[in-house]
């Protein structure tokens, strides 16, 4: 296979969350759900930033003891993101990102209440103005036809609740088409969670009478493919349906099932789960024969249509054994960088680990 090459231009946005970090606590709030309330402020801040593909829409947020509800960015500060309370009262927000589909949506809902703040929703959907109207500082506006959980119910396999250094690095692209958010926190025995919304490389070969594939979303725990994701014990790469944990990669598509493989010579039969749940000993090698990697492609799972349907741009597997944080090429430039089992196109700086 190729060397690794990028074809997009890329931006990382690094974040710290300490210990004690965070907004004015909700009556009884641990320092813990203080710092998620942060994260995820700050994950917004660098979705929306100067290098950001993203807007907002409309949002709900809690602001010098009121609550906003409208078509603005009312999540200004940590202190406006707010759990449910004893009157159920909760933050919410709508983003937008045209990169990914001209009228891509995602809405993230916090779940739970105040002393639960790593639960919460994310939403994905590419109807024409979903969430554009509607909501509530009790409730968010209702979901649209074509819509997508990445994770709903909890939040517990992204980020733990307790008082630790937390750290996230997002990465987008400059056309907007992929967004990749990597998470990680003190203690974590697993090198990193990731959320991705990603535009993927179509299969040209196909008719679009067959596919229309308009985004690629992907809400893992460990990141590790060597793992069964059906047995609750994490994995990247998972099917259409939701595993014990809720947790989703799928692509969204009209008309026909997709699953998720590596290189298209690691295709053993696409009746069983072999082909598309290889184990590390079986990628290609990089030209140079240093590392294992390959590229992360989506298959047909209908008989009749065994073929590649897209491919995820810019990123590649490689064996978990190797470094988390380790990066490519070896010269020292770190124009790639190995989190978990994915390499992702980097800034030239180092990935920071709590």
């Amino acid at each position: 296979m190729t060397e690794l090459s990028t074809s997009k231009t890329w931006y990382k946005t690094h974040i710290d969350v300490v210990a004690n970090e965070g907004p004015t606590a909700q009556s009884g709030q641990s320092d813990g759900d203080r710092q998620n309330r942060q994260l995820l402020w700050e994950i917004k801040e660098a979705l929306i930033g100067t290098n950001g593909a993203w807007t907002v829409v409309r949002s709900c947020g809690y602001q010098s003891g009121a609550w906003s509800v409208g078509d603005a960015d009312y999540w200004d500060t940590a202190d406006d993101v707010r759990w449910a309370d004893t009157d159920s009262t909760r933050s919410w927000i709508i983003l937008e990102n045209t990169g990914t589909n001209y009228s891509f949506r995602m809405m993230i809902y916090t779940y739970g209440d105040k002393l639960e703040t790593e639960r919460m929703g994310v939403y994905v959907s590419s109807d024409a103005g979903a969430w554009g109207t509607g909501g509530s500082s009790t409730g968010a506006p209702s979901n649209p036809t074509n819509c997508a959980s990445m994770y709903a119910n909890y939040w517990i396999p992204w980020i733990e609740d307790g008082e630790v250094t937390k750290v996230a690095n997002v990465f987008q692209s400059g056309d907007g088409e992929c967004t990749r958010i990597y998470i990680s926190w003190a203690g974590d025995s697993v090198a990193a969670r990731l959320w991705m919304v990603d535009k993927p490389k179509i299969n040209t070969a196909i008719p679009n009478s067959i596919w229309e594939v308009q985004a690629v979303t992907c809400f893992a725990n460990a990141l590790d493919y060597t793992s069964r994701p059906e047995s609750g014990s994490g994995g990247i790469f998972l099917p259409e349906t939701v595993n014990d944990y809720g947790e989703r990669c799928r692509t969204m598509i009209n008309g026909a099932d997709c699953k998720t493989c590596f290189a298209t010579e690691l295709i053993e039969s696409f009746s069983g789960d072999a082909g598309f749940y290889p184990n590390s000993t079986e990628v290609a090698p990089d030209v140079n024969g240093s590392y294992l990697v390959t590229p992360m492609d989506y298959f047909c799972a209908r008989s009749g249509y065994a073929t590649v349907l897209c491919r995820v741009q810019d990123l590649w597997c490689a064996p978990t054994a190797l470094n988390n944080g380790d990066g490519f090429p070896n010269d020292g430039s770190k124009s790639f960088i190995k989190i978990g089992c994915v390499i992702q196109p980097n800034d030239g700086t180092g990935l920071i680990l709590p």
